[in-house]
């Protein structure tokens, strides 16, 4: 029974592992400060991640700035798009 059991607690274990590995691949995919989803970062998506930061705007005008979602933009989210736009022009 014991055997069992550690069986089964190591399989429930693999597979919390597998699905967190699948939550943060998901998360990896966004592009950080690409508002339209469109595979790349544009200078006015930029600008809208920066008034995010500053207060002058929701995080619901482009959600995908807040990479780590604790519903702000920091500097290193705006620092990760700003390398965004650069990988793309």
């Amino acid at each position: 029974m014991r055997i069992l059991l550690h069986k089964v607690g190591a399989a429930a274990a693999a597979l919390a592992m597998l699905q967190m590995a699948m939550v943060v691949a998901g998360v990896a995919q966004q592009t950080v400060g690409d508002c339209d989803q469109d595979g790349s970062v544009t200078v006015d998506e930029l600008v809208v991640g920066v008034n995010i930061a500053l207060g002058e705007s929701p995080v619901a005008d482009c959600p995908s700035f807040d990479a780590d979602g604790d519903g702000q933009v920091t500097i290193d989210e705006l620092t990760l798009g700003v390398n965004n736009a650069l990988k793309h022009n």
